[in-house]
Formats: structure tokens, sequence, C-alpha cells
């Protein structure tokens, strides 16, 4: 059973730094060049200095941004910017958002310290793949600053809610800290030191499985971490802070759970010498294909009405669009009579993976149909991700891309059994709005070494 406790939390004390929604920043992962710009010049103490600070022309082996976020870590913390807690403590975060339809919803968890597990025997499960590119991002940053600065995000069934009725009852009181971030989301944060409530909450979660909703590159970090230093100070030590992670815990019957979709545009690159009267072709046997008019003019108008047309008309349909840079648009329907196995010629792939509409898209239609070698393995740099489809079809418009293709968002029932099963869903297969600020608390791991 996954091993949950508190910890002594470092963070912004509002009363010096200031307003916290001009210091918090979104997870690495989540920010682009531009992004990071306006973060840095957004506040001077901004959050992404420490998990994704700048590269600079005279970094080397010693001074570099790992090194940098290390040095301004301990500055601020030195400074008074950053306050460390005097007691173990669980950190409770409330956040209330507004969907991309209107409707406004509330999410809520807190940070613990959470003991590492792997292996087919583990109960912290993961549902993506992940790429070694970042995890040696992240383990380099982990290595200097011997810090979790950001929080994995991981979902507890809650089948009688009882733990959520126990996260509600510890943010019923008045906030110590509420601010708006970046996207808008309003942000509040409790903390809970009480020994008593503690336990009750770790006595709910005791015989569960953890699903991991973000953070899957952390998560194998904070597990390469542990074999180095396990490695540094032999194996007799047990239960030390590096045996641990912070995590964000939210129940799985959390009502403000949402999973949105992720959009994808193939770089132009990809449709050198591609036939597009032979892809329609190979699509008809497989999908109704439906021509549908969009305003490519008009983005933020067209989007949510594209969005509306692809939901599903029946359960576990799966329905697509198709966008091309000559301004045509095309919904695709799979037919109720296909055999996905057959149609994608995987057979030994689970169904539970096969049938995504992220595996039929990718597996099938972009590899099979559109490149035609269903072995190839696209970069990461082949494919523009975006949960804003009015982007995806500004980049059509713009004729920055040879394709695009706008998507349903897969059931969090899907991502369960998936993740129950050991099984790995494509890479960026979900999104979980809205993201744990990075930024909130982190726990300084050599601190308490």
């Amino acid at each position: 059973m996954p091993e949950i406790v508190p910890f002594i939390g470092t963070r912004y004390d509002s009363r010096v730094a200031g307003n916290l929604g001009l210091l918090i920043c979104p997870p690495y992962d989540c920010i682009t060049p531009a992004m990071q710009q306006q973060l840095y010049d957004r506040h001077k103490k901004n959050y992404v200095r420490l998990v994704l600070g700048k590269d600079l022309a005279t970094d080397d082996e010693y001074n570099n941004r790992y090194e940098r976020s290390a040095r301004y870590f301990r500055e601020w913390k030195q400074e008074g910017i950053l306050t460390e807690d005097e007691e173990l403590s669980f950190y409770f975060c409330e956040q209330e958002f507004t969907l991309p339809s209107g409707e406004k919803r509330i999410r809520r968890g807190f940070h613990a310290a959470v003991k590492l597990e792997e292996g087919p025997q583990g109960r912290i499960r993961a549902h993506e793949h992940t790429f070694p590119g970042p995890k040696a991002d992240r383990l380099k940053l982990l290595r200097a600053t011997q810090c979790n600065l950001c929080p994995i995000f991981c979902l507890c069934p809650d089948p009688k809610k009882r733990l959520q009725q126990l996260i509600c009852a510890q943010v019923s009181t008045p906030p110590l800290e509420e601010f708006t971030d970046f996207d808008g989301v309003v942000t509040r944060l409790w903390i809970c030191q009480n020994p008593a409530d503690i336990q009750k909450i770790q006595e709910v979660v005791r015989d569960q499985s953890f699903l991991i909703a973000d953070g899957h590159h952390r998560y194998e970090t904070a597990l390469a971490y542990r074999a180095e230093m396990r490695q540094a100070v032999g194996k007799k030590h047990k239960n030390m802070p590096f045996d641990y992670v912070m995590m964000y815990l939210t129940s799985l019957e959390d009502e403000g759970l949402v999973i949105l979709p992720t959009h994808r545009a193939l770089i132009p690159e990809l449709g050198v010498g591609v036939d597009l009267k032979e892809v329609m072709s190979d699509l008809e046997n497989y999908f109704t294909v439906e021509p549908v008019s969009v305003d490519f003019d008009q983005p933020e108008k067209s989007a949510p009405q594209l969005l509306e047309q692809i939901t599903p008309r029946r359960p576990r349909q799966i329905r697509l669009a198709m966008l091309l840079p000559n301004r045509s648009a095309y919904i695709l329907t799979l037919k109720s009579n296909v055999k996905t196995e057959e149609m994608m010629g995987l057979e030994d792939l689970p169904p539970a993976i096969r049938n995504l509409d992220v595996s039929i898209l990718h597996q099938f239609i972009i590899n099979q149909v559109w490149i035609g070698n269903p072995e190839i393995e696209l970069d990461q740099a082949d494919v523009f991700y975006s949960r804003n489809a009015a982007e995806i079809l500004d980049k059509v418009k713009r004729r920055h891309c040879c394709a695009a293709f706008l998507l349903n968002a897969p059931r969090i029932e899907q991502v369960q059994e998936i993740a129950e099963a050991g099984l790995r869903m494509p890479h960026k297969s979900t999104f979980f709005y809205p993201k744990v600020p990075s930024g909130i608390v982190a726990r300084d791991i050599s601190r308490h070494q």
C-alpha cells in the first residue's frame, strides 16, 4: 500500500513576497519559451527560475541553470521570500476554474510525501509512456537542488467518498493563502498539522492504489535519484527522505476532476509525397467520412462548434476531426462493424489501448494511412500538441502543418483500467485540468537527511 506522511514544506510567504499569483508558475512541461520569458518578466522571484531556468551562453559544468536553481532556492529562503514551516504538515489545495464550455468547477486535494514504489507489486500506477530527455533534465535539477520543487499529481480511488469528505472538512475555514494563477484559476491553500486529522487521512487511503495523473517523468526521476542515493549511503539506511516524493492527491471521485483532450498537428514535412485521394479512400474503408464547413478565419468561434460536432453520439463511439491546409475539414466516425485489431494489424495490442481515440489516430490514421509506415515512431518534434483547438485551427489556417486532428478526451475509467492493468497510453493522451501550479509548496530533501 502507498505510504503517505506529512512533511516540512517550504513555500512563499505572501506577507513578504506579495501576490502569489505573480510568483507561482505552470508545471515545467507546460512552459513554452515565450511563456518562460513572460514568467521571468512577471516577477524577479517567479518560481520558473527554480523549475525551468534559462540557459546562458556562458554556462558550463559548474555554472548552469540547475546550479542557479539551487542557489536561488537557498537565497530566497535566507531572504524570507520562501519560508519553512516548523511542523510536519499536509498542504490542502482548492482550485476553482472555468471549463472551455463556460461551466465552473472546483477540484480539491492535498500535498503529502509518498513513499516511492516500483515494479509489478507497486501500488502507484502509471498510465503514460515517458521519454529519456525530460527524465535526464529533471534528474539534473533534482541532484542540484535536492528538493521536490513540483508535486506529482495522483488520483486515489474513493468509492465511498470518505477521502473527499475529509478534504472538504479541511478546506471549510478561511484559507491561509488565495491567489489567481496564470490560467485564471483561483487557488486556495490550507495547512493541516493536527496529528489526529493526518491519521484519519492516512487510514482512508491505506488500502488504495494511486494513479499518476501528471508527473510520470518526475516520478521515474525520483526512482532514479533514490537508486543513486541508496548506492551512495548504503542499503542499510531505510525510510530516508529520498525514499519519498511530494505528491498532490485528489479523490478519483472528485466532481472537479476533468480531463481535456490534447489535439495534434503534424509538421509540414510529414505531408511530402502524401496522396490525399488515396488517404481519403483508405479512411472510407473504416470510417464514415463527413465533410464539414469550418471558418478557419475565425478559429476562436469555429473551434467550439467543431468540438461539439465530434462529441460521440453513443457510448464508446470514436469520432474525431481531420483538418487540412486546403481549408477542408472532415468528421471521421469509426464504423460500428470495424474490428480495430484487424484494421490496425496489431492483434497483440491490448483492447484497452487499441480502442483509444489517440491509439487509432497514431497507430492507424497517421502511421498507416497518412505516412504509410506502420513501424514508424514519430519524434516529439514531428507533432505539435495543444489542448486549445483554436490554436490548432490557426496552425491549419497559416499552413504551419500538413494535417491536424481534434480529439475527444479519454474517460477516467479508461485511464484507470489501463493503469491497473500495468499498461501505458500513448504520449500526451491525457490533459488533467487544471494543472497543479508549481510554487505552492516544495519539499526540501537536503534539509532533513
